[in-house]
């Protein structure tokens, strides 16, 4: 079984992924995928400096992942380039892993619909937050100020996209014992699917 857990940016999806993994599934952190594709040298890095140019980059070569956001956060054209090279090879390092195992796995993937792995899993999950959450959470994960992170959000999909888009949802404003006891009842009606 492949299941996919999806939501905007600080609704916790990295805190739920760990309750599966827990649970025996292989997790594939498509933002921990993402920064594997993109080091220095490899095909997807090399696109996105063709595209956007050496500015993006560090002194040393390696990406500067906050002036590439930056740049791609205020601008959706921009934005939507950027995940077009990134998509494509994180759906084929996606599914030389789920061929590999033998595991149920869980993508965790913030555009999941967006780069076309929701056709990849059998079942998906809306992680949703309220707003002000959200924005604490992405202050403190990213070290932005508030400005920043609604910025951020404002480029992403409101709650409502994703509740209407997955099998499931799961509301995550921040109690982790409440949120682990729905992800555990919520696997459990997985399994007995």
């Amino acid at each position: 079984m492949v299941v996919g857990i999806t939501g905007s940016s600080g609704s916790g999806k990295s805190e739920i992924s760990k309750v599966f993994e827990k649970e025996g599934f292989l997790v594939i952190d498509c933002d921990a995928v993402v920064k594997k594709l993109q080091k220095k040298g490899a095909d997807c890095y090399n696109e996105i400096v063709e595209h956007f140019g050496s500015y993006i980059l560090k002194g040393c070569g390696a990406l500067n992942r906050k002036r590439l956001a930056d740049i791609v956060f205020s601008d959706p054209q921009k934005l939507s380039k950027l995940n077009e090279i990134t998509h494509k090879y994180v759906i084929s390092y996606i599914e030389g892993k789920i061929a590999r195992t033998k595991k149920h796995v869980l993508i965790d993937a913030p555009v999941l619909f967006e780069a076309g792995a929701d056709k990849l899993c059998d079942k998906t999950v809306a992680v949703i937050s309220d707003t002000d959450v959200q924005i604490k959470r992405i202050c403190a994960r990213d070290g932005i100020d508030e400005e920043s992170a609604k910025k951020r959000l404002s480029n992403q999909y409101s709650n409502d996209f994703y509740i209407s888009k997955c099998d499931f949802t799961i509301v995550n404003n921040g109690n982790l014992k409440e949120t682990e006891e729905k992800v555990l009842d919520l696997i459990k009606n997985l399994k007995e699917i």
